[in-house]
């Protein structure tokens, strides 16, 4: 089986979850994390959970993993202030922490848990979503990394991925055929009177706006189509995404279609 196509099916795999989206305050601004809660990383959040049981969600098409958690930076500080129901309305106020959090390892004061138990990177998004992958979180054009080291902020940096203007074709499927086909050297191209051939090609999103890594995915026996296929896949603008600061390096399937119906007269 192709490589590409393998790392896409794991890829899939990896990321065909729901989605779970805490929100962080920072300067006065809200933002949706995109990354894993920190709550997930407290030791007894198994407990929480428990107690938490009659947020959970019922509905298989909500995005949603039972409750979000609500966090803020105050004075170079994480705190958890809020944990509610994502698609209960009965559980939309302020949850009292106390009894949630009353092991002793950590202090709630004034509604608020300083989160001691967290190091690592949050990311939060920035503005509206550029572009969902199926099975997938939405993805942004900028995000925040907050780096958190036992509760405290130890450092802040944004960052604004490239984006590739002309580069319509990532969802628009008619101007994807129509460049296919303007972009195809038909002087070289044989007679295909006796059928259309249909070549599949693989490729990767580059950082320049442009198709890497592509190979053959289902080649036709003639190597003239086969290479004209790369050529063309390779010449068409494609956007790459960006997640946490990381290139999306998805496999991208895509066709090439030789008939005599698509040569130009």
């Amino acid at each position: 089986m192709n490589r590409l196509l393998i790392l896409y099916i794991v890829f899939m795999l990896i990321f065909s979850f729901k989605a779970k989206s805490d929100i962080i305050i920072i300067n006065g601004k809200t933002f949706p994390l995109t990354s894993e809660s920190p709550l997930n990383k407290y030791p007894l959040v198994k407990t929480i959970k428990e107690k938490l049981v009659s947020y959970r969600t019922t509905s298989y098409d909500d995005p949603c993993d039972s409750y979000n958690a609500e966090w803020t930076v105050v004075n170079n500080e994480l705190y958890l202030i809020n944990i509610y129901s994502c698609n209960d309305t009965k559980f939309q106020h302020k949850t009292d922490l106390t009894p949630l959090f009353n092991d002793g390892s950590v202090t709630v004061k004034n509604g608020m848990v300083k989160a001691v138990w967290f190091k690592g990177d949050i990311w939060a998004a920035q503005g509206k979503p550029i572009y969902t992958y199926t099975y997938m979180s939405p993805v942004y054009a900028a995000e925040t990394r907050v780096v958190v080291l036992n509760g405290k902020v130890t450092g802040v940096k944004e960052f604004v991925y490239p984006f590739v203007k002309d580069a319509v074709y990532n969802e628009d499927s008619n101007a994807r055929t129509k460049f296919i086909n303007d972009h195809i050297n038909w002087l070289i191209i044989p007679n295909l009177k006796s059928g259309a051939k249909r070549i599949n090609i693989v490729f990767q999103p580059g950082k320049l706006g442009k198709p890497e890594n592509i190979s053959l995915f289902k080649p036709s026996d003639d190597k003239i189509l086969n290479d004209e296929a790369i050529r063309v896949i390779g010449l068409m603008p494609w956007n790459a995404y960006y997640s946490h600061g990381q290139i999306i390096k998805q496999p991208i399937l895509m066709s090439v279609l030789f008939s005599e119906d698509r040569r130009p007269k």
